[in-house]
């Protein structure tokens, strides 16, 4: 059995002199990329959640802005008209200025760890919400309320901007408080096979009603499985077989053959959880007895299937600025065995029916087909994919190439849509019935990796490789940038 690393140490013990830090500072200025978004939650039923915004970057830094409010108690009301929604944001046209550019600043922030983060999500257990961070350092364990006490420090220091003058931009934007705080747990994670570091965690996912967390892992070792009580390691899906930490069973032609980049717990209560890897593949796994129940390869899938392709219709969508493209459905063969296709992300509906999985590809060549019959029009890189499929039969119900690798999906109720973002600066409206774009917006970051979507209000966040973290209130309509310092 191969040993756990070693407990967690702080970033402070990690010595830096001070050269060290002026260029990690600077690299940090020209290299931060916001992995995570995810909405805080309701203490309780008297607050609304979703006030704060909390995002992890590529740093292992976490930054928390207060949309909703103005720093005050989390119990106050706001109540501000967005479109046909009654909400409490501050995104409001009713605002000035003064206070679109004190909100672009997070009230604090924390280095969580020295590596790199790339996922965050919040769970609620035994009456109290935590917040979880994952990355090469594995998951970091965060108790909300500790974050919420901090915040309100920070907050008590911080002076009301509204009497200030509008072109005295610097008193008016919020000064960023860096605080400290401990994880409240660890869940390890083992030895990296091919790093010298742990194996780190792409995502997580918690199924609450059943008390476990999910971490889609590098390396071989398939999707971790804790208690989320006790922080425990209870197994690790990796294919036809339960094994101690995955790779006996890499081998296996049923399961993943590499890294995990998403996984996704539905949260009927049925265990059921779905993983997506480096490999194309689509896994359906029941949690609770450790089984995997089907491994879709997604290249297949979609040739067998009709599959709309927008590669040229792009082109004319730049050309009309922005309005729907008239899409074509192609029976050839889309992608063929030149062509290595990844899944990047995967959201559920509300009522776990229907699963968006979405991806990349590249390579080319051979005997593959393009959207005219033709393998010499396809590049190198080969775009990417946004599928649709039913979860009560399994199947593919739609799906669509792109231009560009897609990076992130949320299967949005608040807009009505199905969102997208990934190797370009863009931001799409999609159907959420047959997944044909419909709108789109730009976006500051050259490419998305993270949506966050708050279904309470329908304010929508957005980041990428950069510090930009954009919000929108309105389908194409982009409302706020924020800075991630």
């Amino acid at each position: 059995m191969i040993p756990l690393m070693e407990t967690y140490r702080p970033p402070s013990t990690f010595c830096h002199n001070e050269q060290c830090l002026k260029e990690l500072e600077a690299r940090k200025e020209l290299s931060t990329t916001v992995y995570g978004l995810q909405w805080s939650p309701k203490l309780d039923d008297n607050c609304t959640g979703g006030r704060y915004l909390v995002a992890c970057s590529s740093f292992g830094v976490v930054c928390i802005w207060d949309i909703l409010g103005d720093g005050k108690d989390e119990r106050q009301e706001y109540p501000i008209s967005i479109g046909r929604r009654q909400d409490k944001s501050c995104l409001s046209l009713h605002y000035s200025n003064n206070d679109f550019l004190a909100k672009s600043n997070p009230i604090v922030r924390f280095q969580a760890c020295v590596g790199a983060l790339y996922d965050l999500k919040f769970h609620h257990i035994n009456g109290k919400q935590y917040l979880i961070v994952s990355g090469n350092i594995g998951v970091l364990v965060y108790q909300w309320e500790h974050v919420l006490a901090k915040l309100d420090e920070a907050a008590g220091k911080y002076d009301s901007s509204s009497s200030q003058e509008e072109s005295d931009l610097s008193s008016i934007q919020r000064q960023t408080t860096t605080i400290h705080v401990a994880p409240v747990s660890n869940f390890k994670t083992h030895p990296s096979v091919t790093e010298r570091q742990g194996v780190e965690v792409n995502c997580v996912s918690c199924d609450e009603r059943n008390g476990i967390l999910y971490g889609a892992a590098g390396d071989l070792f398939g999707c971790y499985q804790w208690n989320l009580s006790t922080g425990q390691l209870i197994q690790t899906l990796s294919g036809g077989v339960v094994t101690g930490f995955g790779s006996a069973s890499s081998s296996s032609p049923s399961s993943h053959t590499d890294f995990l980049h998403s996984v996704r717990a539905l949260s009927d209560g049925s265990a059921t959880v779905l993983t997506g890897g480096e490999d194309g593949k689509f896994g359906i796994w029941d949690g609770k007895e450790g089984k995997l129940i089907e491994m879709i390869d997604c290249r297949s899938a979609m040739n067998k299937g009709k599959l709309s392709n927008q590669s040229t219709d792009w082109q004319q969508w730049d050309r009309e600025g922005g309005n729907r493209p008239s899409s074509k459905t192609n029976s050839h063969s889309i992608w063929g065995p030149g062509h290595h296709l990844w899944v990047s992300g995967i959201d559920v509906d509300s009522g776990c029916n229907w699963a968006a999985v979405c991806g990349g590809a590249e390579g080319g060549g051979g005997n593959n087909a393009s959207r005219n019959g033709s393998a010499s029009d396809l590049p190198s890189n080969a775009g990417g994919f946004v599928t649709l499929w039913s979860l009560r039969t399994r199947s593919l119900v739609a799906g669509s190439a792109t231009r560009e690798n897609v990076q992130a999906v949320s299967y949005s109720h608040a807009f009505d849509r199905m969102v997208t973002t990934g190797n370009e600066p863009i931001v799409s409206f999609r159907s959420r019935t047959d997944i044909q774009p419909q709108e789109r917006a730009w976006l500051s970051s050259p490419s998305g990796f993270a949506i966050a979507v708050n279904e309470e209000n329908g304010v929508m966040a957005v980041g990428g490789a950069s510090r930009r973290v954009d919000l929108f209130t309105d389908v194409g309509n982009k409302t706020l940038s924020m800075t991630f310092v």
